[in-house]
C-alpha cells in the first residue's frame, strides 16, 4: 500500500503558507520547536515568551534558516499583555492567522 506522508505534508504546507502565528512559550521547550516548524512553513510568527531574551534567540534561529518573526516579552497571564500581543501582530504582519498556546 502506497504511504500518503508526502500529500500529507504538501497539504500542510499549503494549509500554513503566507499565514502569521502567534505562538506563546516559544523561547524553550515544545513552543519553540512549534515557532521554529511552523516558520519553516513559509509562516511568520510572533515568538512571544515571558523570558525577552529567549524570545529574541528563537526569533534569531528563524531568521537564520530564511523565516520571519517578531520577538515579544509577555506574559500570557496578563490580559492586557495579550492584547497588546494581538494588536503588535496586526500591526506587523496584518493579522493573525493561528494561535499556539
Amino acid at each position: 500500500m502506497p504511504r500518503k506522508t508526502n500529500a500529507i505534508q504538501e497539504d500542510t504546507v499549503a494549509r500554513f503558507e503566507g499565514k502569521v502565528a502567534v505562538v506563546t512559550g516559544a523561547g524553550a521547550g515544545i513552543g519553540k520547536a512549534c515557532a521554529l516548524a511552523i516558520a519553516r512553513e513559509s509562516t511568520r510568527v510572533v515568538v512571544a515568551d515571558i523570558d525577552g531574551s529567549a524570545a529574541i534567540a528563537c526569533t534569531a534561529q528563524i531568521a537564520a534558516e530564511a523565516g520571519h518573526a517578531l520577538a515579544l516579552a509577555m506574559d500570557i497571564a496578563d490580559a492586557q499583555a495579550v492584547s497588546a500581543l494581538l494588536e503588535t501582530a496586526e500591526r506587523h504582519f496584518a493579522g493573525v492567522d493561528l494561535l499556539v498556546e
